[in-house]
């Protein structure tokens, strides 16, 4: 995988301790980040899929994810025999 855990710890941790003027309570927040994963699937095809993730973070915890995909090319890949 391309992007790195490290990163994304980052950007979490930063968004948790930061304050949002859209926000009733200072102590919620989301994030949005994009990433791509790289992978060879179990039978060794390539994948290669760009993310976009939403996450909100309430006390410093993440409470809520929202993932988008390409869910078509996803299922090709990893589950070709289910075509």
């Amino acid at each position: 995988m391309t992007f790195r855990a490290g990163l994304w710890v980052h950007y979490l941790r930063r968004a948790a301790n930061s304050s949002s003027s859209r926000r009733s309570s200072p102590r919620v927040n989301s994030v949005a980040l994009e990433w791509r994963v790289q992978a060879r699937t179990a039978v060794g095809q390539s994948y290669d899929n760009d993310y976009c993730g939403f996450f909100v973070i309430r006390d410093g915890k993440i409470v809520a994810v929202r993932e988008y995909l390409d869910t078509r090319y996803a299922a090709k890949v990893l589950f070709h025999d289910l075509e």
